[in-house]
């Protein structure tokens, strides 16, 4: 079985994407173009993941945080637990983690 820190590495890369609200009859209200970069900033060490979400009429809006092997914290688990996607999706995961890129 693979671990977890191999997992992640099979996922990097870059990921185009957006977050996109609908209202409750299914009429998109709003699409926001999003970037999703895994970078190896230290090989076999750490990772960055970078999020860069570009609405319409606004200036773009870039999280980063950093994971090092072993050990990548709870919050990783996204790509196993359906609870957590939903979270990321809806931005409130990693608002509640990421910090701002400099």
């Amino acid at each position: 079985m693979k671990s977890q820190w191999q997992c992640i590495q099979e996922n990097i890369g870059t990921w185009h994407g957006s977050f996109t609200q609908f209202d409750a009859d299914g009429q998109q209200l709003k699409d926001t173009p999003s970037v999703l970069t895994l970078a190896e900033t230290e090989p076999n060490k750490t990772i960055q993941l970078t999020l860069e979400r570009t609405p319409a009429n606004g200036s773009p809006d870039i999280i980063c945080r950093s994971f090092s092997a072993p050990g990548l914290a709870p919050y990783v688990y996204f790509l196993r637990r359906v609870h957590l996607l939903k979270d990321l999706l809806s931005g409130q995961l990693l608002a509640s983690l990421g910090r701002k890129c400099r």
